[in-house]
């Protein structure tokens, strides 16, 4: 998905830099976004493609003694093409047409200042309807946790709704690190019953979902698990077998592995039964 957004700004770019590297060019604008400066929820591939711009852009007018510039573009008055369904999230998508509707440049405006700007050696210009740098001071004083909290708020009193229909068929928890888990998804997608074979993604999990999913189990179980964890186990089975693992000391893995030697003699049944109880230990473990 980050690749759909790069690929044309990034590698676009670098493909016009060598077709037109033996064409004596007049200028060369580039289509940037105040994005690279003021970034909104979800928009880290756009921040960085238009930040790679404005630097290109700097780097080409040093060195290829031709005008290079960069035109950083705020949002763009009735331009649908940016909007990015996400569910669960309240009124963002509103707050976002809001915004666009009050601050967006028109198509007029946008050429009146695509012709004094071509009358100018800058290597950079941003093209903003509101006083910028104040623009920049509120965007760096959200912040992760408040936005957790905003979006706390508003999933606290969803009513819930049946399970969707799924590829997988639906399997309770099966240990209490499993039962914490799907309690804290069924809250996070309002999901009547999530079993341990659902996938993340499949439930209608996104980047904003990912972050409040992962915070909740921070707490729940006092373990710092990275962002990423989700999508390498996407479902409650695979990240509660993580947890596991994570909460393992050095000491309870060399009390495993003596385990398995003292019992490598034993009959089958009771092999089961030893097995059993020492995962039951440690999931119990795994919880406290």
């Amino acid at each position: 998905m980050a690749a759909r957004t790069l690929d044309p700004k990034v590698k676009g770019t670098l493909v016009l830099e060598t077709v037109l590297r033996d064409h004596p060019l007049d200028f060369l604008v580039l289509f940037s976004s105040i994005t690279s400066n003021i970034a909104g929820v979800g928009q880290v591939d756009d921040c960085s493609a238009n930040a790679f711009l404005d630097a290109y852009s700097q780097c080409a007018s040093a060195g290829k003694g031709r005008l290079t510039l960069t035109v950083n573009w705020g949002p763009w008055r009735g331009d649908k093409a940016d909007e990015r369904p996400v569910e669960g999230i309240g009124q963002l998508p509103n707050s976002i047409e809001h915004i666009r509707e009050t601050y967006g440049t028109t198509i007029q405006e946008g050429v009146d200042a695509f012709a004094r700007i071509l009358s100018t050696s800058l290597s950079r210009v941003v093209v903003a309807t509101q006083d910028f740098q104040g623009a920049i001071n509120q965007a760096n004083s959200l912040s992760t946790a408040n936005l957790l909290e905003r979006l706390a708020t508003l999933t606290a009193n969803r009513p819930t709704h049946p399970r969707p229909g799924l590829s997988t068929a639906y399997v309770g928890p099966r240990n209490a690190v499993e039962q914490i888990l799907a309690e804290i998804w069924q809250g996070l997608f309002g999901i009547e019953q999530v079993g341990i074979h659902d996938n993340f993604l499949d439930l209608g999990g996104h980047s904003l979902l990912a972050i409040q999913l992962i915070t909740r189990v921070r707490d729940a179980f006092q373990l710092e698990l990275p962002l990423s964890i989700l999508f390498e186990a996407p479902t409650v089975a695979e990240l509660a077998e993580r947890i596991i693992e994570h909460r393992l000391t050095k000491e309870e893995l060399e009390e495993i592995e003596q385990l398995y030697e003292e019992i490598e003699a034993l009959p089958a049944d009771e092999v089961q039964a030893q097995l059993a109880q020492e995962l039951a230990r440690i999931s119990q473990q795994s919880v406290l």
